[in-house]
């Protein structure tokens, strides 16, 4: 079949999706052999090109210098949730910048940073974020910070003042990586970037929100998840609540396409792990419920709009 056909009929089937292209540009972007094209052009969503194919490693293990040296199409629903969390939520962007420079002529690594391996970006946006910040409950409305500074500012705004707890922390860590990588000369950053996640323990009323370094490659995702509330500046990021909420790896597939806002392809991995694995039911019900909620409240927004 032509190339010509295949595109006509990827068009066609509505799958072929080109604004990744417009924005991003041909020259850098890989383009896979011809046998993989159909299935590559998928791009709104991150299941049609990676499936199941993920690894969680833990930070220590996790190994990136066979990254691919060209940048990676990203999915539409990944882009989302990536930008959204290190761009949006930045209200003075150049200011932020600024901040973030300067942290890093302080600590001396401005020059490093260009140089700087895939993993050992990640630890000098770690270094940045924490020379900055403490650590400091600053949502409780009673407390010192709310009554001089007030309640739910801008992400970087916490960042200035140099005080903010984990959700804060974890923003900004996706944030300062982002701003790192237009420095950084290695191809291979491409194709690494930074989310948020979150989990509580509803029995002990706890909850806590951190990151995941997500690394793309040809065939697969690999994920590593590090927490810069626990970072001790030496490249442990390690922390004991983040242990004790890890899931089972078919699990934490199913959360990265709920967290993600592919309710589709989340629900059926969901029902999959309760009827046919047996796997973290209690967890999985849950997010079915959730995803049934958004659905009727979508539902419920769409017949009010007509």
């Amino acid at each position: 079949m032509s190339l010509a056909k295949k595109l006509g009929e990827l068009f066609l089937t509505g799958c072929l999706v080109v604004s990744g292209l417009v924005a991003g540009g041909c020259s850098n972007i890989y383009l896979p052999a011809d046998k993989n094209l159909a299935r590559q052009l998928e791009m709104d969503r991150t299941y049609q090109v990676y499936r199941q194919n993920f690894r969680f490693v833990d930070w220590n293990d996790l190994y990136l210098n066979d990254l691919p040296a060209r940048r990676l199409m990203l999915p539409r629903d990944l882009e989302r949730r990536i930008f959204d969390e290190a761009i949006s939520r930045i209200e003075n962007r150049a200011n932020f910048e600024s901040l973030v420079w300067h942290e890093a002529e302080e600590l001396g690594i401005t020059e490093k940073i260009g140089n700087a391996e895939p993993k050992e970006l990640v630890v000098y946006a770690a270094d940045i974020l924490r020379s900055r910040m403490d650590y400091e409950y600053v949502d409780n409305p009673e407390g010192e910070f709310a009554k001089k500074f007030g309640l739910k500012l801008a992400k970087d705004r916490y960042f200035e003042i140099g005080k903010g707890d984990c959700d804060k922390f974890s923003v900004l860590m996706a944030s300062i990586f982002e701003i790192l990588k237009k420095k950084n000369n290695d191809p291979r950053i491409q194709n690494v970037y930074i989310i948020t996640k979150s989990r509580c323990i509803e029995k002990e009323l706890a909850s806590h929100m951190w990151n995941q370094v997500v690394s793309l490659y040809r065939e697969k995702i690999l994920c590593s998840d590090i927490d810069n509330v626990s970072y001790d500046n030496s490249g442990n990021f390690n922390n004991s609540f983040v242990s004790r909420v890890k899931k089972p790896a078919d699990v934490e597939v199913a959360d990265f396409y709920y967290d993600c806002g592919d309710f589709r392809t989340a629900e059926a991995l969901y029902r999959n792990l309760i009827y046919n694995k047996g796997i973290e039911k209690e967890h999985c019900e849950k997010k079915l419920h959730r995803i049934e909620l958004a659905r009727n409240n979508w539902d419920a927004s769409k017949m009010h709009d007509n």
